[in-house]
């Protein structure tokens, strides 16, 4: 699926996070991530 941005976040541990990228996730966003970032994060790459 080349054509959906995938992003996750929560709770979720350091040594997880490449094994997910790995899987296609773009990026994964953690407690404490301010809301601006995850916003450009998909402005910057989500495909319209």
């Amino acid at each position: 699926m080349k054509d959906v941005l995938i992003i996750g976040g929560g709770v979720i541990p350091d040594a997880d996070i490449p094994a997910l990228k790995e899987a296609g996730v773009a990026e994964v966003f953690t407690p404490g991530t301010p809301t601006g970032d995850v916003v450009k994060f998909i402005k910057e790459n989500a495909k319209l």
